[in-house]
């Protein structure tokens, strides 16, 4: 019975190493396996930032979010988090699901926003990562983030 318990303790434990990004471009929310929310940023930038596309703010809060997630946990449990990256964002899905990896064949040469790409790939191998496309309707916790 012993055996059983541990095993119930490491899967209760790797469970909770779940969690959910809900990213939009001017803010994200960090939920944890059981739906409770645990952090939301709004984008903060200064008068001396200044945002070279669109699709950079997305990028930076994405980055954001998954940093704070590996930050919350043990070195030891970093293989076995799980982020769903979740978004409206066109851009961001398709960076997740299908281009991250393309161009990083070409070291993100001639990209847009190359370090940024650079660093979101380096936190995807990091973690496991995967994304899902929603209405920001269906969290309402970044509502909260103006």
């Amino acid at each position: 019975m012993d055996f059983v318990k541990e095993i119930s303790a490491e899967k209760r434990r790797l469970k909770e190493l779940r969690y959910s990004l809900y990213v939009s471009s001017k803010a994200f929310a960090i939920h944890d396996n059981k739906k409770k929310l645990l952090a939301t940023q709004p984008l903060s930038t200064d008068e001396n930032t200044i945002l070279h596309s669109p699709y950079e703010s997305i990028l930076m809060l994405t980055i954001s979010g998954i940093q704070r997630i590996i930050n919350m946990n043990e070195p030891k449990d970093y293989p076995h988090i799980k982020i769903i990256v979740t978004s409206d964002d066109v851009y961001i899905n398709n960076v997740i699901q299908e281009w991250l990896n393309k161009w990083k064949v070409n070291n993100f040469e001639d990209r847009p926003n190359q370090t940024l790409l650079q660093q979101l790939h380096d936190l995807v191998q990091t973690v496991q990562v995967d994304n899902l496309r929603v209405s920001m309707n269906e969290c309402p916790s970044l509502q909260l983030v103006k």
